[in-house]
């Protein structure tokens, strides 16, 4: 219980709370999507294996990129029904 152990649990459950808020959002517009998960994966992989200061804007890179795919392909692939 030292103020070093209790400020990492913050910085561990702000990030989990920030992805947790933008699920409940999603959700509740009446939407699912099952790539989040698989986002932060993929860019924690990424991040992890550059290493360094290149991490961050590679991890986001990576967001970045799988956002704009799901957005391109649901805005212009999606067919109306």
């Amino acid at each position: 219980m030292s103020p070093n152990y209790l400020l990492q649990q913050l910085q561990i459950g702000s990030f989990l709370g920030i992805v947790a808020a933008g699920m409940m959002i999603v959700i509740l517009i009446a939407q699912i999507d099952l790539s989040v998960p698989w986002t932060l994966a993929a860019a924690a992989m990424m991040a992890t294996s550059i290493g360094g200061p290149l991490a961050i804007p590679v991890g986001l890179g990576i967001g970045l990129l799988v956002g704009l795919v799901n957005g391109i392909g649901v805005a212009y692939c999606a067919c109306p029904r």
